[in-house]
């Protein structure tokens, strides 16, 4: 017989000791909570482009984001036209009120910079200025990015003389100025030819000229110029305008960019700086159209 006796007889219970069904269920729920929010947070943390007005003015205290355009796969380059409905198209016109309230003086010379390419720095600087000729102000926009131009391209115009050209002493102030087929009212002045030492064409003595006689022809200036994170040249300009626009691109811009921005804001580096906060993704409540409203879409 074995060696052995029974000292207590086996039993069953109704639940299993291992694996423990209720811990695992309450840890699959708990890590099912808890993990996509430390994803998101992680997320949040390593990514470094700016996504919402609160980035902007948590880096940018004091200054105003004077409009919002909204981003639209389906945009060209031109879209504020006469009686366009868009949410886009209306962007535009909210900020050409608010740049007219902040300034009331009879010219208005207005300067577009950003901090890097891509940003849509002249998309905002062309759509703007056509918001202006729509209102009957005789407008001009002029190509002051010398490196990477981009009017003539977005107008789809082709002109054999431009800025370069009056800045080197080989054309006259009339003689670089065109009329848009876009409008009548809307006047431009291109690039001209890339020339190899663009910071050293911007002779002090031409551009006091230049804007002398614009400023006596226009209502509105409107100046398209290199990032400002990238060359020093639009701060060349700072003397000759009445309001600035940054513009800052969601998804695009980083914050690390806005740091850079403040630093020149505080050191008037531009003069009466703003902010426009371009290609802001599209929700449920701006997908709104303005057809309810009988109002003329100058």
């Amino acid at each position: 017989s074995a060696n052995s006796r029974i000292i207590d007889a086996p039993r069953s219970s109704k639940f299993s000791i291992n694996p423990n069904k209720k811990m695992t269920y309450f840890g699959g729920m708990l890590g099912g909570m808890i993990l996509p929010f430390l994803f998101l947070l992680g997320a949040d943390i390593i990514k470094d482009t700016v996504e919402t007005d609160e980035d902007i003015k948590n880096k940018l205290p004091g200054y105003n984001i004077v409009g919002t355009i909204v981003h639209d796969r389906r945009s060209k380059h031109v879209v504020a036209k006469a009686k366009s409905k868009t949410v886009i198209a209306e962007g535009f016109r909210t900020l050409r009120t608010n740049l007219q309230f902040a300034h009331k003086n009879k010219t208005q010379t207005v300067l577009v910079t950003s901090s890097m390419t891509e940003e849509g720095k002249s998309f905002i600087a062309l759509n703007l200025a056509m918001t202006y000729a729509l209102v009957k102000k005789k407008t001009v926009i002029i190509d002051f990015d010398l490196r990477k131009p981009k009017l003539a391209k977005y107008l789809n115009e082709k002109t054999d003389i431009g800025l370069s050209n009056y800045l080197a002493d080989a054309a006259s102030a009339k003689e670089i100025l065109n009329v848009s087929k876009l409008d009548l009212k809307l006047h431009y002045i291109t690039s001209g030819p890339i020339p190899p030492n663009p910071s050293e064409l911007m002779n002090k003595k031409k551009l006091n000229d230049l804007f002398a006689y614009l400023k006596k022809e226009y209502d509105v200036i409107i100046l398209d110029t290199p990032p400002i994170g990238v060359v020093a040249d639009c701060i060349a300009l700072n003397s000759y305008v009445s309001n600035s626009i940054y513009v800052v691109r969601a998804g695009a811009t980083k914050k690390r960019m806005l740091e850079n921005a403040a630093e020149l804001f505080d050191q008037d580096k531009l003069t009466n700086p703003s902010i426009v906060f371009n290609g802001v993704k599209t929700t449920g409540t701006y997908s709104y159209r303005y057809s309810n409203y009988k109002t003329y879409y100058g």
